[in-house]
């Protein structure tokens, strides 16, 4: 079978593109495109009881599970000072690429002034400094954070600036959208 990325042949989809002529090729066609990021995360079964039991439909709690980005191009990441390549090699490695992830801060509520954080339990807490989190890879962060587990992690991870790192497996092409695009 014939694997193509952004048009490009590539070999195995269960291994990293290694072959450096291939890597430019693909970086070269990536970055002529308008791009849409979807993906689709598994339903949490007690959420969906909550939803139901509210009167949402099955479609709903469907659609509610699709994460979608339309419009997006390929910038380099702000956090690794700009200068980075828009395109890591693949997703699942964490010597190509990781990131830190902090623990989630408990969201602030609403007391019966109807303000903000101004409970005495919020107030009680004690105050954090940052707390430091776990190195992570792209494709252990989907699978945590979205209950998705990537088909294919040894293929590459592309940059959309601060809206971060997506798994080529969830981007499609936009054509109404491509700049300068044979």
């Amino acid at each position: 079978m014939v694997y193509k990325i952004a048009g490009v042949t590539i070999g195995d989809v269960n291994r990293p593109i290694l072959d450096r002529r291939v890597q430019e090729d693909i970086e070269d066609a990536l970055k002529k495109l308008t791009l849409h990021i979807k993906f689709e995360r598994l339903v949490d079964p007690e959420w969906a009881a909550r939803q139901r039991d509210r009167g949402r439909s099955e479609d709903w709690i469907q659609k509610r599970n699709v994460i979608v980005r339309r419009n997006r191009t390929m910038r380099p990441d702000p956090r690794e000072g700009g200068n980075s390549n828009c395109i890591k090699w693949a997703a699942d490695d964490p010597n190509i690429h990781s990131f830190e992830l902090k623990p989630l801060r408990p969201r602030s509520f609403r007391n019966d002034d109807d303000k903000f954080g101004t409970t005495t339990e919020l107030e009680a807490q004690p105050k954090e400094e940052d707390p430091s989190g776990e190195m992570i890879t792209v494709f252990h962060y989907f699978k945590r954070r979205f209950n998705v587990t990537l088909k294919y992690p040894k293929m590459p991870i592309v940059c959309f600036g601060k809206e971060g790192w997506y798994p080529i497996e969830f981007l499609y092409q936009e054509f109404s959208k491509a700049k300068t695009a044979n």
